[in-house]
């Protein structure tokens, strides 16, 4: 069994640490800026012109972007993939666009930011995953 240890005192023999998504072992918030700008764009180009001004700011409000990084309290930050994908397709919504087209168009542009994320990660090969954990690997 392995030891938990703080500033090198021992805590004692565990089977398992948990860690919850404020990047206490990792630093998300790049990963996850560029998976929310990714969906923002795809969402963008897969509309009409005329839809894509009023969607873009409904979009970025929804994942929780602003300028400077992603709220910590937002959608892309805290909730699961589906209901971002529901955050989607409800933004569509309310640029005119009917629910299945809508669902059917979020699921389209997810699959395309996950497919382009896995492409972008395939040759970086493992990192550390903060610079505070350099030893560490995901």
């Amino acid at each position: 069994m392995p030891l938990l240890q703080l500033r090198g005192t021992g805590l004692g023999v565990v089977e398992a640490v948990l860690f919850d998504k404020d990047g206490t072992l990792s630093i998300s918030e790049p990963q996850l800026l560029t998976l929310a700008q990714a969906r923002v764009l795809l969402c963008l180009e897969a509309v009409a012109p005329a839809l894509q001004a009023p969607l873009q700011p409904l979009l970025e409000r929804a994942y929780g972007l602003r300028s400077g990084g992603i709220c910590p309290a937002g959608i892309t930050a805290v909730a699961s993939r589906d209901h971002n994908l529901i955050a989607t397709a409800t933004a569509l919504v309310q640029v005119g666009m009917g629910w299945p087209e809508a669902l059917a168009l979020s699921e389209q542009v997810f699959a395309e930011a996950d497919a382009a994320d896995a492409r972008r990660h395939a040759g970086a090969g493992a990192g550390p995953t903060s610079t505070n954990t350099p030893e560490l690997l995901p």
